[in-house]
């Protein structure tokens, strides 16, 4: 008992409670009154789950949104919009939270006029024109960086393309003039916070019928991976 009342003012006297980053003097403390490993019973059957529900730019994980309408670009040409993250020191991990696409057109274009999308790195496509565009909102952060693009492109240099259906039909009649609105909704999956997750340096692209008008509104973010 003496010796270990002398062990303990010993560690006290050398340890003082000098920094929270070394906590070996309490572990030590502890191991006097329950020797072995204490703190097991306290720390078994625990798992840590990170679904990133709460990252945000201090995390490294910026977001941003963006909305528009795009006129119809001429026959044979396709509006599109393309998203994705830019990260300096490796390729960026994208979420698309959300997105919604109406497009406008007459009758025969809306049963056929649908919204598309693939993954590619729109860099190398020859496309009409592709602008870099600043998104109507985004985070400031040094280390990733949110990327949009928007333009259009003809038929023949389209990618190899995923259609989706559309969530809603509205404004088709038998009425003079008549009109088409066909929107498609792309939502968070169940359980999860994002709709879609992919890997740099490719982006997400979606693009619509051709000589489509469309409006758009498009949520996403890049995490460093």
């Amino acid at each position: 008992m003496r010796s270990s009342r002398f062990e303990l003012d010993e560690l006290l006297q050398r340890n003082h409670m000098s920094s929270f980053q070394d906590a070996r003097w309490l572990r030590r403390l502890w191991s006097l009154s329950a020797p072995g490993t204490p703190t097991t019973p306290y720390a078994q059957h625990i798992s840590i789950v990170n679904d990133r529900g709460y990252s945000s730019s201090r995390e490294r994980a910026p977001y941003a949104s963006h909305a528009g309408l795009f006129a119809a670009p001429g026959a044979g040409i396709h509006n599109f919009v393309e998203v994705g993250a830019l990260d300096p020191l490796n390729s960026a991990r994208c979420f698309l939270h959300q997105a919604r696409f109406e497009i406008l057109g007459d009758i025969a274009n809306n049963l056929t006029g649908l919204l598309s999308w693939a993954l590619v790195d729109g860099s190398t496509l020859t496309t009409a024109t592709r602008v870099l565009t600043t998104p109507f909102v985004a985070d400031a952060d040094p280390d990733v960086q949110p990327k949009l693009f928007v333009g259009t492109i003809e038929t023949g240099n389209l990618p190899s393309l995923q259609n989706i259906p559309s969530s809603v039909t509205t404004g088709v009649t038998a009425a003079q003039p008549t009109f088409g609105s066909r929107i498609s909704d792309v939502e968070p999956l169940p359980g999860l916070h994002f709709a879609l997750s992919w890997l740099g340096p490719k982006n997400l692209m979606f693009i619509c019928s051709a000589n489509m008008s469309w409006i758009m509104r498009i949520t996403w973010q890049g995490m460093r991976d």
